[in-house]
Protein backbone atom coordinates (compact mmCIF):
# COMPACT_ATOMS: atom_id res chain seq x y z
CA UNK A 1 0.00 0.00 0.00
CA UNK A 2 1.67 3.37 -1.16
CA UNK A 3 1.00 6.54 1.70
CA UNK A 4 0.78 9.46 0.90
CA UNK A 5 1.73 13.43 2.47
CA UNK A 6 -0.03 16.60 2.36
CA UNK A 7 0.39 19.87 3.30
CA UNK A 8 -2.37 21.41 4.56
CA UNK A 9 -2.30 25.16 3.77
CA UNK A 10 -6.20 26.53 3.71
CA UNK A 11 -10.28 25.56 3.87
CA UNK A 12 -10.27 25.00 0.08
CA UNK A 13 -7.31 23.02 -0.23
CA UNK A 14 -9.00 21.13 2.67
CA UNK A 15 -11.55 20.50 0.71
CA UNK A 16 -10.15 19.18 -1.96
CA UNK A 17 -7.88 17.13 -0.44
CA UNK A 18 -11.11 15.37 1.19
CA UNK A 19 -12.40 14.94 -2.09
CA UNK A 20 -8.97 13.43 -3.01
CA UNK A 21 -8.77 11.02 -0.29
CA UNK A 22 -12.22 9.80 -1.03
CA UNK A 23 -11.05 9.30 -5.13
CA UNK A 24 -7.87 6.83 -3.85
CA UNK A 25 -9.49 4.43 -1.30
CA UNK A 26 -12.54 4.19 -4.76
CA UNK A 27 -10.03 3.64 -6.89
CA UNK A 28 -8.13 0.73 -5.04
CA UNK A 29 -11.67 -0.87 -4.42
CA UNK A 30 -12.53 -1.20 -8.02
CA UNK A 31 -9.45 -2.17 -8.63
CA UNK A 32 -8.74 -4.68 -6.01
CA UNK A 33 -11.88 -5.59 -4.80
CA UNK A 34 -11.15 -9.45 -5.23
CA UNK A 35 -8.04 -9.69 -3.14
CA UNK A 36 -10.39 -8.21 -0.35
CA UNK A 37 -12.84 -10.72 -0.07
CA UNK A 38 -11.21 -14.03 -1.04
CA UNK A 39 -8.65 -15.25 0.43
CA UNK A 40 -4.90 -15.23 -0.61
CA UNK A 41 -3.78 -19.30 -1.01
CA UNK A 42 -0.77 -18.37 -3.25
CA UNK A 43 1.25 -20.05 -0.33
CA UNK A 44 -1.10 -23.17 0.03
CA UNK A 45 -1.31 -26.83 -1.76
CA UNK A 46 -3.68 -29.04 -1.42
CA UNK A 47 -4.15 -32.60 0.02
CA UNK A 48 -4.29 -35.29 -2.19
CA UNK A 49 -6.30 -38.46 -0.58
CA UNK A 50 -6.69 -40.63 -3.92
CA UNK A 51 -4.98 -41.74 -6.29
CA UNK A 52 -1.54 -41.58 -4.41
CA UNK A 53 1.66 -41.04 -6.47
CA UNK A 54 2.93 -44.11 -8.38
CA UNK A 55 -0.38 -45.85 -7.59
CA UNK A 56 -1.69 -48.67 -10.11
CA UNK A 57 -5.31 -48.27 -10.65
CA UNK A 58 -7.40 -51.11 -12.03
CA UNK A 59 -10.49 -49.80 -12.62
CA UNK A 60 -10.48 -47.21 -15.82
CA UNK A 61 -12.70 -45.18 -13.83
CA UNK A 62 -10.27 -42.86 -11.77
CA UNK A 63 -11.41 -41.85 -8.28
CA UNK A 64 -9.70 -38.76 -7.62
CA UNK A 65 -10.16 -37.21 -4.15
CA UNK A 66 -8.94 -34.55 -1.75
CA UNK A 67 -9.31 -32.08 1.08
CA UNK A 68 -11.26 -29.38 0.97
CA UNK A 69 -9.17 -26.06 0.58
CA UNK A 70 -10.02 -23.36 2.95
CA UNK A 71 -10.35 -20.15 0.56
CA UNK A 72 -10.76 -22.42 -2.52
CA UNK A 73 -13.44 -21.82 -4.53
CA UNK A 74 -12.53 -24.59 -6.57
CA UNK A 75 -10.25 -26.69 -8.20
CA UNK A 76 -8.06 -27.35 -11.26
CA UNK A 77 -7.44 -30.76 -12.22
CA UNK A 78 -4.72 -31.70 -15.58
CA UNK A 79 -4.30 -35.17 -16.40
CA UNK A 80 -2.04 -35.86 -19.20
CA UNK A 81 -0.46 -39.41 -20.60
CA UNK A 82 2.31 -40.31 -20.07
CA UNK A 83 4.20 -36.90 -18.29
CA UNK A 84 4.05 -33.13 -18.09
CA UNK A 85 7.55 -33.27 -19.30
CA UNK A 86 6.58 -35.60 -22.61
CA UNK A 87 3.38 -34.69 -23.03
CA UNK A 88 1.63 -37.28 -25.66
CA UNK A 89 -2.31 -36.32 -24.82
CA UNK A 90 -3.24 -33.30 -22.71
CA UNK A 91 -6.00 -35.39 -20.88
CA UNK A 92 -8.10 -33.13 -18.97
CA UNK A 93 -8.04 -29.49 -17.39
CA UNK A 94 -10.93 -28.47 -16.07
CA UNK A 95 -12.13 -26.54 -12.77
CA UNK A 96 -14.43 -28.76 -10.60
CA UNK A 97 -16.81 -27.86 -7.38
CA UNK A 98 -16.11 -29.51 -4.72
CA UNK A 99 -13.51 -32.46 -3.77
CA UNK A 100 -14.06 -35.12 -6.03
CA UNK A 101 -13.69 -36.37 -9.78
CA UNK A 102 -14.23 -38.94 -11.82
CA UNK A 103 -12.28 -39.55 -15.13
CA UNK A 104 -12.43 -42.77 -17.51
CA UNK A 105 -8.83 -43.24 -18.82
CA UNK A 106 -7.39 -46.30 -21.02
CA UNK A 107 -4.53 -48.10 -19.29
CA UNK A 108 -1.50 -46.90 -19.39
CA UNK A 109 0.84 -44.06 -17.46
CA UNK A 110 -0.63 -40.75 -17.09
CA UNK A 111 0.24 -37.53 -14.23
CA UNK A 112 -1.88 -35.34 -12.46
CA UNK A 113 -1.83 -32.14 -10.75
CA UNK A 114 -4.12 -29.85 -8.98
CA UNK A 115 -4.46 -26.78 -7.55
CA UNK A 116 -6.77 -24.32 -5.64
CA UNK A 117 -8.55 -20.82 -6.89
CA UNK A 118 -11.08 -18.43 -6.35
CA UNK A 119 -11.60 -15.03 -7.43
CA UNK A 120 -8.46 -13.20 -6.59
CA UNK A 121 -5.81 -15.59 -6.05
CA UNK A 122 -4.11 -19.16 -7.47
CA UNK A 123 -2.59 -21.93 -4.80
CA UNK A 124 0.30 -23.98 -5.90
CA UNK A 125 -0.05 -27.56 -7.79
CA UNK A 126 0.03 -30.36 -5.69
CA UNK A 127 1.94 -32.92 -7.80
CA UNK A 128 2.78 -34.10 -10.32
CA UNK A 129 1.79 -37.56 -9.33
CA UNK A 130 1.84 -40.58 -11.36
CA UNK A 131 -0.26 -43.70 -11.78
CA UNK A 132 -0.82 -46.54 -14.03
CA UNK A 133 -3.77 -47.74 -15.37
CA UNK A 134 -3.78 -51.50 -15.56
CA UNK A 135 -4.90 -53.18 -18.37
CA UNK A 136 -6.58 -56.27 -16.53
CA UNK A 137 -9.26 -58.49 -19.08
CA UNK A 138 -11.69 -58.21 -15.55
CA UNK A 139 -14.26 -55.76 -17.10
CA UNK A 140 -16.54 -56.02 -13.51
CA UNK A 141 -15.01 -52.43 -12.58
CA UNK A 142 -14.46 -50.88 -16.23
CA UNK A 143 -16.28 -48.03 -17.60
CA UNK A 144 -16.93 -47.28 -20.99
CA UNK A 145 -16.40 -43.71 -22.37
CA UNK A 146 -19.58 -42.28 -23.78
CA UNK A 147 -18.87 -39.89 -26.09
CA UNK A 148 -22.23 -38.61 -27.93
CA UNK A 149 -24.70 -36.91 -27.64
CA UNK A 150 -23.99 -34.68 -24.23
CA UNK A 151 -25.77 -35.68 -21.18
CA UNK A 152 -29.16 -34.06 -20.35
CA UNK A 153 -29.82 -33.24 -23.73
CA UNK A 154 -33.18 -32.56 -25.28
CA UNK A 155 -34.79 -33.73 -28.34
CA UNK A 156 -38.59 -32.79 -29.96
CA UNK A 157 -38.36 -36.84 -31.49
CA UNK A 158 -38.33 -36.09 -35.06
CA UNK A 159 -34.79 -36.91 -36.00
CA UNK A 160 -33.02 -40.23 -35.22
CA UNK A 161 -30.24 -39.75 -33.06
CA UNK A 162 -26.63 -42.05 -33.40
CA UNK A 163 -25.23 -42.34 -29.55
CA UNK A 164 -21.23 -43.12 -29.42
CA UNK A 165 -18.65 -44.16 -27.48
CA UNK A 166 -15.27 -44.89 -27.09
CA UNK A 167 -13.30 -48.27 -26.97
CA UNK A 168 -13.18 -50.28 -24.08
CA UNK A 169 -9.58 -52.68 -23.22
CA UNK A 170 -10.55 -55.81 -22.92
CA UNK A 171 -14.08 -55.25 -24.46
CA UNK A 172 -15.10 -57.95 -27.34
CA UNK A 173 -18.42 -56.04 -28.01
CA UNK A 174 -20.80 -53.90 -26.57
CA UNK A 175 -24.69 -54.16 -24.94
CA UNK A 176 -26.52 -51.29 -25.79
CA UNK A 177 -30.00 -49.76 -23.99
CA UNK A 178 -32.79 -47.76 -23.63
CA UNK A 179 -35.01 -46.86 -20.88
CA UNK A 180 -37.96 -44.37 -20.27
CA UNK A 181 -38.71 -43.58 -16.14
CA UNK A 182 -37.70 -41.40 -13.50
CA UNK A 183 -34.06 -42.94 -12.87
CA UNK A 184 -31.62 -45.41 -15.09
CA UNK A 185 -32.41 -48.63 -12.55
CA UNK A 186 -36.05 -48.07 -12.31
CA UNK A 187 -36.90 -47.58 -16.02
CA UNK A 188 -38.58 -49.55 -18.43
CA UNK A 189 -36.57 -50.89 -20.88
CA UNK A 190 -37.53 -50.10 -24.54
CA UNK A 191 -34.94 -51.66 -26.77
CA UNK A 192 -32.17 -53.67 -26.04
CA UNK A 193 -29.60 -54.83 -28.26
CA UNK A 194 -26.59 -57.09 -27.57
CA UNK A 195 -23.12 -57.84 -29.32
CA UNK A 196 -22.27 -54.97 -31.40
CA UNK A 197 -19.20 -55.05 -32.58
CA UNK A 198 -19.03 -51.26 -33.71
CA UNK A 199 -18.85 -47.93 -31.65
CA UNK A 200 -21.91 -46.33 -32.02
CA UNK A 201 -25.70 -47.12 -32.68
CA UNK A 202 -28.42 -45.43 -34.10
CA UNK A 203 -31.57 -44.69 -32.09
CA UNK A 204 -34.87 -44.02 -34.57
CA UNK A 205 -36.79 -41.29 -33.83
CA UNK A 206 -39.79 -43.40 -33.06
CA UNK A 207 -38.32 -45.12 -30.48
CA UNK A 208 -39.23 -41.49 -28.98
CA UNK A 209 -42.80 -41.42 -29.37
CA UNK A 210 -43.72 -40.55 -25.63
CA UNK A 211 -43.06 -37.26 -23.80
CA UNK A 212 -40.62 -37.95 -20.93
CA UNK A 213 -37.10 -39.07 -19.38
CA UNK A 214 -35.18 -41.16 -21.60
CA UNK A 215 -31.86 -43.03 -20.50
CA UNK A 216 -28.99 -44.97 -22.83
CA UNK A 217 -26.91 -46.90 -21.54
CA UNK A 218 -23.63 -49.05 -22.84
CA UNK A 219 -21.58 -52.19 -21.45
CA UNK A 220 -18.48 -53.47 -22.35
CA UNK A 221 -18.69 -57.83 -22.45
CA UNK A 222 -16.15 -60.27 -22.99
CA UNK A 223 -15.48 -63.80 -22.63
CA UNK A 224 -15.03 -63.88 -18.62
CA UNK A 225 -18.09 -61.09 -17.87
CA UNK A 226 -19.31 -57.43 -18.91
CA UNK A 227 -18.66 -54.04 -17.44
CA UNK A 228 -21.82 -51.98 -15.63
CA UNK A 229 -23.38 -50.36 -17.90
CA UNK A 230 -22.20 -46.16 -18.44
CA UNK A 231 -25.23 -43.84 -19.46
CA UNK A 232 -26.33 -40.29 -19.96
CA UNK A 233 -30.24 -39.05 -20.50
CA UNK A 234 -32.14 -37.51 -22.99
CA UNK A 235 -34.79 -35.12 -22.21
CA UNK A 236 -38.10 -35.80 -25.26
CA UNK A 237 -40.35 -32.81 -25.50
CA UNK A 238 -42.72 -32.98 -27.69
CA UNK A 239 -44.76 -30.07 -26.88
CA UNK A 240 -44.79 -26.63 -28.47
CA UNK A 241 -44.46 -23.77 -26.56
CA UNK A 242 -46.84 -21.39 -26.20
CA UNK A 243 -47.73 -18.41 -28.96
CA UNK A 244 -46.56 -15.65 -27.39
CA UNK A 245 -48.50 -12.61 -26.23
CA UNK A 246 -47.18 -9.03 -26.66
CA UNK A 247 -47.37 -6.98 -23.40
CA UNK A 248 -45.73 -3.12 -24.28
CA UNK A 249 -45.21 -0.98 -25.57
CA UNK A 250 -49.46 -0.75 -26.83
CA UNK A 251 -50.48 -1.34 -30.23
CA UNK A 252 -50.23 2.22 -32.59
CA UNK A 253 -47.88 3.79 -29.80
CA UNK A 254 -45.93 6.98 -30.76
CA UNK A 255 -42.53 7.30 -29.55
CA UNK A 256 -39.50 9.72 -29.89
CA UNK A 257 -36.92 8.70 -32.37
CA UNK A 258 -34.20 10.03 -29.16
CA UNK A 259 -35.11 7.15 -27.15
CA UNK A 260 -34.37 3.42 -27.18
CA UNK A 261 -37.62 1.48 -26.61
CA UNK A 262 -38.17 -1.71 -24.63
CA UNK A 263 -40.58 -4.54 -26.31
CA UNK A 264 -42.11 -6.65 -23.69
CA UNK A 265 -44.44 -10.26 -24.33
CA UNK A 266 -45.25 -12.89 -22.42
CA UNK A 267 -44.35 -16.89 -23.60
CA UNK A 268 -46.02 -18.26 -20.14
CA UNK A 269 -45.32 -21.10 -18.64
CA UNK A 270 -44.13 -24.09 -21.03
CA UNK A 271 -47.07 -26.84 -21.77
CA UNK A 272 -45.89 -30.44 -21.52
CA UNK A 273 -44.13 -32.72 -18.58
CA UNK A 274 -41.07 -31.62 -19.98
CA UNK A 275 -40.26 -28.68 -20.17
CA UNK A 276 -36.93 -27.60 -22.15
CA UNK A 277 -35.89 -23.95 -22.10
CA UNK A 278 -37.88 -21.32 -24.53
CA UNK A 279 -36.33 -18.46 -26.06
CA UNK A 280 -37.82 -16.33 -28.56
CA UNK A 281 -37.28 -14.60 -31.26
CA UNK A 282 -38.22 -11.27 -32.60
CA UNK A 283 -39.02 -9.95 -36.04
CA UNK A 284 -38.78 -5.81 -36.42
CA UNK A 285 -40.12 -4.24 -39.47
CA UNK A 286 -41.05 -1.50 -41.64
CA UNK A 287 -43.84 -3.59 -43.43
CA UNK A 288 -46.80 -5.60 -42.05
CA UNK A 289 -46.16 -8.22 -43.98
CA UNK A 290 -42.54 -8.53 -42.64
CA UNK A 291 -41.03 -8.91 -46.42
CA UNK A 292 -37.71 -7.43 -44.78
CA UNK A 293 -37.14 -7.66 -41.52
CA UNK A 294 -34.54 -7.17 -38.34
CA UNK A 295 -34.28 -10.69 -36.45
CA UNK A 296 -33.07 -10.87 -33.26
CA UNK A 297 -33.01 -14.30 -32.13
CA UNK A 298 -32.28 -16.56 -28.98
CA UNK A 299 -33.41 -14.26 -26.71
CA UNK A 300 -34.07 -16.16 -22.87
CA UNK A 301 -35.67 -13.23 -21.57
CA UNK A 302 -39.33 -11.91 -22.19
CA UNK A 303 -38.02 -8.53 -23.39
CA UNK A 304 -35.73 -6.48 -25.65
CA UNK A 305 -34.12 -2.66 -25.67
CA UNK A 306 -34.26 -1.35 -29.23
CA UNK A 307 -33.49 1.86 -30.60
CA UNK A 308 -35.28 2.85 -33.87
CA UNK A 309 -32.81 3.80 -36.79
CA UNK A 310 -34.81 6.38 -38.18
CA UNK A 311 -38.42 8.44 -38.15
CA UNK A 312 -41.59 5.81 -39.76
CA UNK A 313 -43.98 3.30 -39.04
CA UNK A 314 -41.86 0.08 -37.26
CA UNK A 315 -44.18 -3.34 -36.64
CA UNK A 316 -42.71 -5.77 -34.26
CA UNK A 317 -44.00 -9.57 -33.65
CA UNK A 318 -42.45 -12.53 -31.73
CA UNK A 319 -42.02 -16.46 -31.81
CA UNK A 320 -40.98 -19.03 -29.58
CA UNK A 321 -38.62 -21.70 -30.05
CA UNK A 322 -37.58 -24.22 -27.17
CA UNK A 323 -34.40 -26.29 -26.72
CA UNK A 324 -36.25 -29.32 -27.79
CA UNK A 325 -36.44 -27.83 -31.36
CA UNK A 326 -40.46 -27.21 -30.94
CA UNK A 327 -41.71 -23.89 -32.43
CA UNK A 328 -45.01 -22.40 -31.28
CA UNK A 329 -47.85 -22.44 -33.53
CA UNK A 330 -48.05 -18.98 -34.85
CA UNK A 331 -46.59 -15.54 -33.82
CA UNK A 332 -48.04 -12.91 -32.02
CA UNK A 333 -49.93 -10.77 -33.01
CA UNK A 334 -48.26 -7.61 -34.78
CA UNK A 335 -48.08 -4.54 -33.14
CA UNK A 336 -47.06 -1.10 -34.80
CA UNK A 337 -45.22 1.82 -33.12
CA UNK A 338 -45.01 5.59 -34.65
CA UNK A 339 -41.48 6.75 -34.23
CA UNK A 340 -41.51 10.69 -35.11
Amino acid sequence: MQIYYFNIIDKRKIKNLLRFSLVLPCLWFIIGCNAIFEKDITAETPSMILPTNNDTVYSNKVHFKWNEMEGASFYNLQIVKPSFLDINEFVLDSNINGEEFYQILPPGDYQFKLRGENGGYVSQFAGPYSIYIDSVSDLSAQFVSLVSPADNVYNNGTSNITVSWQNLFAADSYDFILKIGSDFASGSVLDQQIGINTLSHGITADQFDVEGTYFWGIKGVNVTGSSPYTYRQINVDLTAPNDPVLISPADEIVHSIDDPITLKWSTGIDPGSVNSLVVSAVEISTTPTFIDYVEFDNITTDSLVYTFPSIGDYYWRVKADDEAGNFSEFYSAQYLIIVE
